[in-house]
């Protein structure tokens, strides 16, 4: 998105922090997997405790992967109507890729 001319130095700003809050939010997460899947960490588990911790925290890394995919969707789409009211959708498709190429 940095070399994407239909967004000023403050929207970027606002992408970069709004990926960098989602990124401190997963690396908690797994912060908190690694304590509760290492054993002799200190933590006193059940089976059913540990397995409970992990589904808590599956699901929480399944939303934040769901809202960094919207984010990146919604920053895109952004961009790409920006480029239509300008008439330069071509260059916008091949800095992102056809829906078929994008990796993410």
């Amino acid at each position: 998105m940095v070399g994407d001319p239909n967004f000023s130095v403050k929207e970027l700003e606002a992408v970069a922090w709004g990926y960098s809050k989602l990124m401190e939010e997963s690396g908690a997460l797994v912060i908190e997997l690694k304590l509760v899947v290492t054993p002799g960490n200190g933590l006193s588990l059940s089976d059913k405790e540990r397995m409970d911790a992990i589904d808590r925290i599956y699901t929480q890394m399944l939303d934040y992967r769901n809202l960094t995919q919207y984010y990146t969707n919604r920053n895109i789409s952004i961009s790409y109507l920006r480029s239509k009211e300008k008439g330069d959708t071509r260059r916008i498709q091949a800095l992102y890729g056809k829906p078929s190429e994008r990796y993410w």
